[in-house]
């Protein structure tokens, strides 16, 4: 109803190629994604119209998710400029890349132990996900150079974090913590609070990536 069919051909061509995202697609791709973004930008009214009687906290979740998407969008649309990325050619034989090939068994990588290294890669996930570009490094070491408060705080910000169990609960802590560590509401403690603020930010912006 918001996204006709034809918004989406310029993506679909992508794809009627032996050739992966040919260059000579990359405009029509873009208007695409620039298509898209626009009508559901058109469609917002509409789309939220039917959510008065939907608690506050489904409803800013709604709207985070669709203020994402548009974003995601957006931003899309500048990967389909002239030398916004390389694609190597195929290094496959053409039997292959075309479906002809024998089936064969995928082979281990050089440096080996491809599985284990994923498994711990995979296991590793939720400390990197609380550490990007070491904004919790930055704001524990700020916390202890302001002393036992602030480090307190960073302490109670990594517990609620580690209780959250899915994307629903993460991102209500998220925003539990955005207010009750915001500045204005902690005249007087602003520098005690200002490394978990900052952190918890930091999470937030790089969660809408």
């Amino acid at each position: 109803q918001y996204l006709p069919p034809g918004y989406f051909q310029g993506l679909v061509d992508l794809f009627g190629y032996e050739e992966a995202v040919p260059e000579c697609e990359w405009p029509a791709a873009r208007l695409s994604l620039g298509y898209l973004a626009d009508a559901l930008q058109r469609a917002r009214k509409d789309l939220f119209s039917g959510m008065s009687g939907v608690g506050q906290e489904y409803y800013e979740e709604t709207e985070l998710s669709y203020l994402t998407i548009v974003e995601r969008l957006t931003k899309a649309q500048s990967m389909f400029s002239p030398g916004s990325f390389y694609l190597p050619e195929d290094p496959r034989r053409d039997d292959v890349r075309k479906g002809q090939g024998a089936p064969r068994t995928p082979e281990e990588r050089p440096w080996g132990d491809a599985q284990g290294k994923y498994a711990q890669w995979v296991a590793d996930a939720p400390t990197r996900r609380n550490n990007p570009g070491g904004a919790r490094d930055k704001a524990w070491a700020g916390a202890r150079a302001v002393g036992e408060g602030s480090v307190l705080i960073m302490q109670e910000v990594d517990a609620e974090l580690a209780a959250a169990s899915d994307e629903r609960s993460r991102n209500a802590a998220l925003r539990r913590l955005v207010r009750r560590l915001h500045p204005d509401v902690n005249s007087g403690r602003e520098a005690e609070t200002m490394p978990a603020f900052e952190y918890v930010q930091a999470l937030r912006e790089a969660d809408k990536i």
